[in-house]
């Protein structure tokens, strides 16, 4: 039976697992807003800063972008790394305040 999982108890040591997640948060805490943000915001019509994250997700942009999202918020949880948190809350807000556009569609 699939059930859901606790992060807050759990502690990571040094180790492959730890530097798996070290290296992992680095990486999309490295991908700039704008460029996980230009295909919502070109899809409203508006201006669209950023580049193409290329591959699979020129073509379907929700996937990185919940892949992100959720990647960084079970960071959060289990590190309780501000940046992760931070980074989550701001490209919420800037997705949402774009997407108005779209939704009224």
């Amino acid at each position: 039976m699939i059930e859901p999982f606790d992060y807050h108890g759990v502690r990571l040591g040094e180790g492959a697992v730890r530097a798996q997640l070290d290296r992992v948060r680095e990486f999309y805490l490295g991908i700039p807003n704008d460029d996980l943000l230009m295909g919502f915001r070109a899809r409203t019509g508006k201006e669209a800063p950023g580049m193409d994250l290329g591959g699979w997700y020129s073509q379907d942009i929700f996937h990185i972008f919940g892949q992100v999202i959720s990647g960084l918020s079970r960071m959060y949880s289990l590190t309780r790394d501000e940046a992760c948190l931070e980074k989550v809350a701001l490209l919420t807000f800037l997705w949402a305040s774009g997407m108005g556009d779209l939704l009224q569609r």
